[in-house]
């Protein structure tokens, strides 16, 4: 290399050497898309900062931005703590974070624990031990957006006093930040409520909390752990025992709540109206910053909750409740909605019985009365489920319920009904129309729903079905 002349750098070499150019740097994101992506929370907090008389830069936004999605998983830091651990020694400390990551939690603690003495020092890497899920608890939540990013995979089992050894284990307890309990499958027991209030006790950094069990119950929610004040996510499977007015005061705690998963028969109208007042109270009469809410169970839902839920959280993003009660015999309408404001996905589900399901005129009521009261939605979701009544009844007829949809609708999923190519208008907005287990008129009666059949009739919408066909392809 001639004398004076600079050393290219590595990237740029790589790129002579090629013959290939460097891709152009991603462009930035605008500051109304930042301002978007960040949570609730999050944005009082940056509210607060500039009325204190501070200014926030680009780099504030994205940095409040980012507390939004899941941490990153921290490098294992170099020195002491790295050496005597063989080849693995010439690793820097962000690939081995990286690696070790991809490992199951039981792989990573066998790791930590029984490779090599030198190895117990990543018993110090915060970025390994971030997130603990036991007995396959995160098999619960797949319908919050917060609790989407649970890796179903990413789980121990755990039995007897297990909990407690792991949680006693930790070095560095406040940086945890999801835990996930599942007590008992099959009938046996595997975890007490004990171990999980120890558990919920110990780990103040908790923001996400995933529980599921019949040992999950009242004692537990009598108490008040340290990461209650700030926990963002809470979902509880249907298993759990307990009653709604415990939960109701369990949750009353938790007023930074932004994800709520609960069954119906916690989630009912009296507990989540006194999670409600004791939230607004937390917040000095300001709205509640609940986000996401997913009500799961068979048992028969108070839809007073449904219906005033956009009225006690004008926040919420999401909403997911089953419909099945409305079947029910007895049918006396749909009760008014309250608007939801900001509301971006809805899903409809299990509008079947084991003896009744909707007719055509009972869900264009209902569809009709949602859409009315969500102007800014942009994917709805109705499952209707099957019902088991012998003879089996029909599937019923879309109809005309989804016929005129809000401007802002871009994604239509539809379950278990019948459509046909005159049941959508071509004047919406929809882009996309997904469906599973659907049907069609033919000419000998109800046919399984084909793609083909409809494009004609619905130019420029992208269909996907469920199944693998020919005319299903897009």
């Amino acid at each position: 290399m001639a004398k004076g002349k600079k050393r290219a750098a590595p990237a740029k070499e790589l790129a002579m050497a090629t013959g290939k150019k460097r891709a152009a740097p991603a462009p930035e994101v605008s500051v109304e898309v930042l301002l978007a992506q960040i949570p609730r929370a999050q944005l009082e907090e940056l509210a607060l900062h500039l009325y204190n008389g501070n200014a926030a830069s680009r780099d504030d936004l994205v940095a409040y931005a980012k507390r939004g999605r899941p941490a990153p998983v921290a490098a294992v830091v170099d020195g002491e703590d790295r050496r005597g651990t063989g080849r693995f020694d010439a690793v820097d400390g962000e690939s081995l974070s990286r690696v070790m990551a991809y490992l199951r939690l039981a792989d990573r603690l066998q790791a930590a624990v029984c490779v090599c003495k030198p190895w117990r020092r990543l018993r110090s890497a915060r970025g390994l031990w971030g997130r603990l899920f036991c007995n396959n608890v995160g098999l619960l939540s797949g319908g919050l957006d917060a609790a989407e990013a649970v890796p179903l995979w990413d789980s121990m089992s755990l039995v007897g006093p297990g909990l407690a050894k792991l949680v006693a284990w930790l070095e560095h307890k406040d940086a945890v930040d999801a835990l996930g309990v599942r007590t008992g499958a099959y009938g046996s027991t595997y975890l007490s409520s004990a171990a999980v209030v120890g558990a919920l006790r110990d780990l103040p950094g908790l923001r996400h909390v995933f529980l599921d069990g019949k040992q999950i119950n009242a004692e537990i929610m009598k108490q008040r752990p340290p990461c209650l004040p700030r926990l963002r996510t809470l979902a509880v499977g249907t298993d759990v025992n307990g009653s709604a007015p415990h939960f109701g005061k369990w949750i009353a705690a938790a007023p930074c709540l932004e994800a709520l998963e609960a069954p119906d028969k916690l989630a009912t109208y009296a507990s989540l109206s006194a999670a409600r007042h004791a939230w607004r109270d937390a917040r000095g009469g300001g709205d509640p910053v609940l986000a996401h809410l997913k009500i799961t169970g068979m048992e028969r839902q108070d839809y007073r909750a449904v219906s005033v839920a956009g009225s006690w959280f004008p926040n919420l993003e999401t909403l997911e409740f089953n419909a099945n009660s409305y079947s029910e015999a007895g049918w006396d309408g749909v009760p008014p909605l309250h608007p939801f404001p900001r509301l971006r996905a809805l899903k409809v589900q299990r509008l079947a019985t084991y003896r009744n399901h909707f007719s055509t005129a009972m869900l264009t009521e209902l569809v009709g009365k949602l859409l009315a009261a969500t102007p800014n939605l942009r994917a709805f979701q109705v499952r209707h489920g099957i019902c088991y009544s012998k003879p089996p009844l029909p599937a019923p007829a879309v109809g005309r319920a989804f016929a005129t949809l809000p401007a802002s609708l871009r994604e239509l999923t539809l379950s278990d009904l019948r459509i046909d190519p005159g049941d959508l208008d071509e004047a919406n907005e929809l882009e996309v129309l997904r469906v599973n287990a659907c049907f069609s008129t033919g000419k000998k009666g109800p046919e399984p729903f084909r793609a083909a059949k409809f494009r004609a009739a619905w130019p420029g919408l992208k269909i996907v079905v469920d199944y693998e066909d020919e005319d299903a392809a897009t």
